[in-house]
């Protein structure tokens, strides 16, 4: 029995990683208005398509990570699109900007009111797999650097 069971889960897992399969989907959510998601998708799907291709599409088939994945950006601002995207989610990226608190006078920016409302949606409909994403930039992490230098 504990065989069969073994063997039915294995069988499986490779059923959802083989050549056949379809691709991994990989929703990147903006905490806030002010996270530019166009970037990182780019770069996300530049790092997987290992250069191949000069078009972007939207299914990627990574040879050196043996995954494909398809990258979607949610709409900020619609509740209803970004629901059904968590629903049909293998891994959910929430991904917040280090300078958001920077450029915005209220320290809320991290997180704004629709994305603590998403958050609290998904967290009802239960999420898939999640990852926290803070993207910083080499030129940001300078200024901050010089920054702090400056205030003793």
């Amino acid at each position: 029995m504990r065989e069969q069971k073994r063997a039915a889960i294995l069988k499986e897992k490779r059923a959802l990683s083989g050549p056949s399969s379809p691709p991994r989907v990989i929703v990147l959510f903006g905490l806030s208005a002010c996270v530019d998601l166009n970037s990182l998708q780019e770069d996300i799907q530049a790092l997987l398509s290992e250069g191949e291709n000069s078009t972007i599409f939207p299914a990627i088939a990574s040879s050196e990570y043996k995954l494909r994945a398809t990258v979607l950006k949610a709409p900020h601002g619609d509740l209803l699109a970004c629901m059904e995207m968590a629903k049909v989610a293998d891994l959910l990226a929430f991904v917040a900007s280090p300078t958001s608190s920077h450029e915005a006078d209220d320290a809320d920016c991290f997180i704004d009111p629709f994305g603590s409302q998403c958050l609290s949606v998904f967290r009802a409909l239960g999420l898939p797999s999640t990852v926290v994403l803070i993207r910083i930039f080499v030129e940001e992490l300078q200024q901050s650097c010089q920054q702090c230098i400056l205030c003793p």
